[in-house]
């Protein structure tokens, strides 16, 4: 399995946050300095030695600590492709006009160090692309590239137009387009062996309640010192009926093994939320649920849809106990952390398995509307959504 590192444009905060992040960030800028200011001439030269990269999305080779390369990714918005800053908007226009109704995504800014050209990183990186492209459900992708590689393209499957040419510092580029499927279907055995490893995933895994419980111990009066931040107990005390209950039966309760299969609690569950007994499950917590049947559920080769941010247990037995496809959907404070609906069910419906924490931890943001979401990812024909699983986290229901 080859491993790739991809990440999201990085905010100040983010960059604040990971030394591991921030330096890939200015590694890329440097690199790209190098490479098109002094090496290529597209650029004028300047005192700082960096060119900052204004993609959106990042796949990088690393070697060790050094970055070999690089390549961006763009998603459609409101200031267009990049690509019309070399062609002109009239031309990408005239390239995407029978995919107008197609989501296409721009890959750009193929950048591969000196001393490591010629070991078959700019393929690896243009693959990597491509399944960035083919996770997030785009139909096509459009790219450009100078003369001289692109033989590395069409060998993957891009179309060249080679009608349309554009001179750039030394050399001279040309735009390409292809659907992402044939891409795919080109390079499948590639694809599989190729794993996208999120840089930001490194600062993500969440150990339920661990920090706490070390710097304590079984120490219960220095917890009560403590501001316990790494777990979301419940602030309010127990129900008082189950307290008496608990309290008139603790010696018999101490001494006694509990039902195997807890059925009397499962009875009186299905009693009070009016649930069907065999569809409940019973655990020590949600965490404990999660270890013991997500593995069960899913697999190495299963792609994974999560909100980012959302609760790190998640994701820690995705990618550490799992080693399952994961695809982020990003979640952003000017838009309140709410989720973008029409972009989440279109990108769930690519993938095999869904998972929302509802209301979302940490934001805590409820979405009301989540049946529909649901009914939505998996309506029509099953063929047209290939999403077999939805896993609804409800902990923190009862605080709504």
């Amino acid at each position: 399995m080859t491993k790739l590192s991809y990440f999201s444009r990085p905010t100040n905060e983010e960059l604040n946050e990971s030394t591991n992040l921030t330096d890939i960030w200015h590694q890329i800028a440097r690199l790209r300095y190098e490479v098109f200011a002094e090496e290529l001439h597209q650029y004028p030269e300047n005192d700082a030695g960096k060119l900052d990269d204004p993609g959106e999305h990042f796949i990088v080779v690393m070697r060790g600590e050094i970055l070999a390369g690089y390549i961006s990714i763009n998603t459609p918005n409101e200031s267009g492709f990049r690509l019309a800053k070399y062609f002109g908007q009239e031309i990408v226009d005239e390239i995407t006009e029978e995919y107008s109704d197609s989501l296409l995504y721009e890959v750009r800014g193929l950048t591969v160090h000196i001393d490591h050209r010629g070991h078959g990183i700019a393929r690896l990186l243009m693959l990597g692309a491509l399944k960035f492209s083919q996770l997030n459900g785009a139909d096509e992708i459009i790219a450009m590239g100078h003369k001289s590689v692109l033989p590395m393209y069409e060998d993957i499957g891009m179309s060249i137009l080679s009608q349309f040419d554009q001179t750039a510092g030394d050399v001279v580029f040309y735009p390409m387009i292809a659907p992402v499927g044939m891409l795919g279907t080109s390079v499948e055995e590639e694809l599989r062996e190729l794993e996208l490893e999120n840089v930001g995933a490194i600062d993500d895994a969440c150990y339920h309640g661990g920090a706490s419980w070390e710097a304590s111990g079984f120490d219960f009066s220095r917890r009560t010192e403590l501001v316990v931040a790494d777990v979301l107990d419940s602030p309010f005390p127990p129900c008082p009926e189950v307290m008496k209950v608990i309290s008139d039966n603790l010696v018999s309760a101490c001494h006694e093994s509990p039902p195997t299969h807890s059925e009397p609690l499962i009875k009186k569950i299905a009693e009070v939320r009016q649930i069907q007994d065999q569809n409940i499950l019973v655990s020590s917590g949600s965490s404990s649920l999660m270890f013991s049947l997500m593995p069960q559920l899913l697999g190495s080769q299963s792609r994974v849809l999560v909100l980012s941010p959302m609760y790190g247990e998640y994701l820690h037995i995705l990618t550490h106990l799992i080693a399952c496809h994961v695809t982020h959907f990003p979640l952003y404070s000017e838009d309140k952390f709410a989720i973008n609906t029409e972009d989440f069910v279109r990108l769930a419906r690519q993938h095999d398995a869904v998972i929302i924490v509802n209301p979302n931890s940490p934001t805590g943001l409820f979405h009301h509307d989540l049946a529909n979401v649901v009914d939505r990812i998996l309506s029509g024909d099953k063929s047209q959504s290939e999403c077999k699983m939805i896993w609804v986290d409800e902990t923190y229901i009862d605080y709504v």
